[in-house]
């Protein structure tokens, strides 16, 4: 799940660098530093890196319903069936782990 900007982020001109491209797939992009910033490092990267996934979600109109529905109601089977299941969310801080497994009072997680 790519986490949409927070309004704070969005306030300070801050850019998405990953996106999502045709369902499974999300593309990080790297930007190549300029002038001062440009180094032996930053000239070896490459413009986007692709990330495949089982499921790939982006944006406001995902809903926690539906990260649940594609990636956890299956399970919920296989629990109540006396088997052993894992929900695991990772990421970098910040990039809506908490949110996504939680949620809020008002749109709870996959796991409440």
């Amino acid at each position: 799940r790519v986490r949409p900007l927070s309004q704070k982020e969005f306030g300070e001109s801050h850019m998405d660098v990953v996106r999502p491209k045709e369902g499974t797939d999300i593309v990080a992009e790297v930007r190549k530093a300029t002038g001062a910033e440009l180094d032996y490092l930053a000239a070896k990267r490459v413009s986007d890196k692709t990330f495949a996934f089982d499921r790939a979600y982006s944006g406001l109109a995902v809903t926690q319903e539906d990260v649940f529905n594609g990636c956890v109601r299956d399970l919920v089977e296989y629990v109540v069936d006396g088997s052993n299941a894992t929900v695991f969310a990772y990421g970098a801080t910040g990039s809506g782990k908490t949110y996504t497994m939680l949620g809020s009072p008002e749109n709870p997680g996959v796991t409440v």
